[in-house]
């Protein structure tokens, strides 16, 4: 009978509690130095106040400039639940070069 008790103890342990405490000491999503420096997308126009979409998540943000909807901006800092934003440049792609040709 001991052992079975100790079998399933063993089993909680590793089945349930094992996992919660390794993610215990990890930081949250909510975690500000998480944020500063990733990427959002503007989704309600930035003029200086809108919303954006980090990770999935709808936040409300304040840009210096006006940010259009669907621009990408870069996250500075957050004040609760509010972030505050600069507009990025999106990624330029070059047109593929070709080669000149030479006629005779």
């Amino acid at each position: 009978m001991v052992l079975l008790v100790n079998a399933a103890a063993l089993a909680y342990y590793r089945v349930i509690l094992e996992p919660g405490l390794a993610i215990q000491g990890q930081a949250g999503m909510l975690d500000p130095d998480q944020m500063i420096g990733e990427i959002a997308t503007v989704i309600a126009t930035l003029d200086p106040v809108g919303s954006v979409r980090l990770h999935g998540e709808i936040w409300s943000a304040t840009a210096d400039t006006l940010v259009e909807a669907g621009q990408p901006v870069r996250v500075v800092g957050r004040d609760g639940l509010h972030l505050h934003v600069v507009a990025t440049d999106p990624v330029r792609r070059e047109p593929a070069s070709r080669e000149p040709t030479l006629s005779a």
